[in-house]
């Protein structure tokens, strides 16, 4: 595929993908700081915690100055929660950072970032040819989210350990098999695009980095 196709096509889902959120979902609050939009059964699942408070602006989840140890417990009772209310898809055991006002808050589990939806980093890596064609991958069959797609050479969320490189080095090892040493002639990370797209589950809101 050459690269006038694809700057098109960039142009074309970039517009497909600025969507607002599903009717009746709300700013989401969490310690004082806006975090994401939450769906409106994500709201129903934890209006009755001692944590949940909300008003015509928005929804709020624990004090502004809570603990940030404390934070995460919330954090992980939430996610439980959102479990078992049925709102999850394809529960990973995998902390995800959460991100509110440009900073890092605290950390929840990956599934219940759309329910809520919370800002994700995707890190993505392309390959090239020297007569300019890209390399897809093609996602498994067993992919939770559209399998048996073409996709970028590597592609994966960040989780809360990873730095961005951390991440970009770990994800080519798993997708592609390359090592850290294949990637010395890789372009600088940055940021492309954040994505705002409605899902069946809740709200994808994610910066793609490449």
């Amino acid at each position: 595929m050459k690269l006038e196709k694809l700057q098109a096509l960039y142009k074309q889902l970039n517009q497909e993908v600025q969507e607002v959120p599903v009717k009746g979902s709300r700013p989401l609050i969490i310690a004082g700081r806006i975090a994401g939009f939450i769906h409106p059964e994500a709201i129903l699942a934890l209006q009755n915690k001692d944590y949940f408070k909300q008003d015509e602006l928005a929804i709020y989840l624990a004090e502004v100055a809570v603990p940030k140890a404390i934070l995460n417990e919330i954090l992980l009772d939430v996610a439980l929660s959102l479990r078992a209310a049925g709102l999850t898809r394809a529960w990973r055991d995998e902390l995800l950072h959460v991100y509110a006002e440009g900073i890092t808050i605290g950390q929840i589990e990956r599934a219940a970032m759309r329910p809520l939806g919370l800002l994700t980093q995707a890190i993505h890596l392309n390959g090239w040819t020297p007569d300019g064609d890209i390399y897809l991958q093609l996602r498994a069959s067993t992919k939770a989210f559209d399998p048996n797609k073409w996709d970028t050479l590597v592609g994966g969320l960040l989780n809360a350990e990873d730095s961005v490189t951390e991440g970009l080095i770990r994800e080519s090892e798993e997708e592609a098999g390359l090592s850290q040493s294949d990637l010395k002639l890789r372009t600088p990370i940055r940021s492309i695009l954040r994505m705002r797209r409605r899902l069946p589950e809740g709200y994808q809101l994610e910066d793609i980095l490449v």
